[in-house]
């Protein structure tokens, strides 16, 4: 995890070892999700968080952090909504600020 004071939080989190097969192949099922906040546009609304709390929380100021870069695939569709709630597009899922 990265905190920052309001800084832009762009985390790319690697499986860690567990995660891994043989070959150093992620064994993570299904598209693999790449996840960036942007902590200068978050105004702390936390919608993120009530929709997606394992992946996302708020800091002390509010401001969103990044708890897995690269969540699961049985979290697609919270992290998606977290993604389309966002009311100033603060969360980028794999380069994209509007999951629609």
């Amino acid at each position: 995890m990265v905190n920052t004071a309001r800084g832009t939080l762009a985390v790319t989190m690697q499986p860690g070892p567990a995660e891994l097969d043989a070959g150093g192949r992620s064994t993570r099922e299904g598209p693999e999700m790449r996840l960036k906040v942007d902590a200068y546009r978050c105004i702390g609304a936390g919608r993120c968080v009530w929709v997606a709390p394992v992946v996302f929380e708020q800091d002390e100021d509010g401001i969103v952090v990044l708890l897995d870069a690269t969540p699961p695939a049985d979290l697609a569709g919270e992290v998606a909504e977290a993604v389309r709630m966002c009311p100033v597009e603060a969360i980028e899922l794999n380069g994209v600020s509007d999951a629609e």
